[in-house]
């Protein structure tokens, strides 16, 4: 940890409004912070880039940093998350990074139309910058300058760059925060598409080398999810449609993971029944202590998942499995809770008409 520095007192400052305290941990942290990133990507520029990055995400995400000595290490985390990210290609959840779109001449046809809504969106947002964080932008991030080049380009120490093209890339990211969401939002519309598409493939032609091909396909548009929790959510799907590429042992092994870890509905209920069979296999009553298990482990783990895809289903499958095993020791509570799953679908769900039904 860097010396004689306050964290506490600094974070505070800066979340009760005084956003020019975070100058000071700017100031102390950017040498360390760049000498790390040169380290791991060997290139002056890139490092300076990376570090850029690294405080502005800081400084977004600074509200959901619980213990602010660990400031410093959550910075450097962020730092070669960055570098990483620049290594391997995948930097498009930064949306400066769509900056390189503006002077890039090559690429297939079909990304002209999408290459040319982001230079306009990236352009009318430089535009909008005060004239000093505009220039140090384009000189950076446009003209490939590093700090040092920028600072004797515009006759200014290197300190006063780094704070123009933080300031500039703060307002960058809140200006252009509803563009990265409508971006997101169709990575994950064509990843849903794909997976539909995969499973009705499967159900025609059953799991053969094009199968395989389509759901490893899957792997890019994944990484490109920005939140990190879905996209967890969307690699655990994956591993859903690569059941047949797995052995009995290394399914289960999986799914406990994905289980415990909260990426997925579908796999806590695959968990918790199967885990409720496993310990009552033997005796008297065994229907009512399964369902006693799963209303005091499966309910309460499925709430990890409630703000992901399926939630809603997986509980009501859950209440419907529970109301199932009791219906002959408690007829009103089993009536209570398929009541209760009705809500859980939606009108053309087929476990509504199910449950409808029995209920009848």
């Amino acid at each position: 940890m860097a010396k004689n520095i306050d964290y506490e007192e600094i974070i505070a400052r800066v979340l009760t409004g005084d956003t020019g305290a975070y100058d000071l941990l700017i100031e102390k942290l950017t040498y360390k912070m760049l000498r790390y990133a040169e380290s791991i990507t060997r290139d002056q520029r890139s490092a300076e880039e990376a570090v850029q990055d690294a405080f502005v995400d800081c400084y977004l995400h600074l509200p959901s940093l619980r213990e602010p000595n660990a400031f410093e290490g959550f910075l450097a985390m962020t730092v070669k998350r960055k570098c990483f990210r620049q290594l391997s290609g995948f930097d498009h959840d930064d949306i400066l990074e769509y900056a390189e779109f503006l002077s890039d001449k090559e690429g297939l046809p079909e990304d002209c139309l999408i290459r040319t809504e982001e230079q306009s969106v990236v352009r009318a947002a430089i535009v909008k910058l005060p004239p000093a964080q505009r220039e140090a932008t384009e000189l950076f991030y446009l003209d490939g300058c590093s700090v040092k080049e920028t600072a004797k380009s515009l006759g200014v120490p290197e300190g006063t760059v780094r704070r123009r093209l933080y300031d500039a890339r703060t307002k960058l990211q809140k200006e252009l925060i509803g563009f990265m969401d409508k971006k997101t939002s169709n990575i994950e519309n064509e990843i849903k598409e794909k997976i539909q598409k995969i499973r009705k493939y499967r159900s025609l032609y059953g799991v053969d080398d094009t199968y395989q091909k389509s759901v490893e396909e899957l792997t890019p548009l994944i990484t490109d999810v920005e939140d990190e929790k879905l996209q967890k959510y969307y690699r655990a799907e994956q591993f859903r449609l690569h059941y047949d590429s797995k052995t009995r042992k290394e399914v289960q092994a999986e799914i406990y993971r994905i289980a415990e870890a909260g990426e997925h509905p579908w796999a806590v209920v695959d968990k918790f029944i199967g885990e409720s069979y496993d310990k009552f296999d033997m005796g008297d009553d065994l229907p009512k202590k399964r369902a006693e298990y799963l209303e005091k482990t499966a309910l309460p783990a499925l709430e990890k998942c409630k703000d992901l895809p399926g939630y809603e289903e997986a509980y009501g499958l859950l209440l419907t499995y529970i109301s199932k095993n009791i219906n002959k020791y408690d007829l009103d509570k089993s009536v209570r809770l398929l009541e209760q799953a009705l809500d859980c679908y939606g009108e053309d769900d087929f476990y509504k008409s199910a449950i409808r039904t029995a209920l009848e």
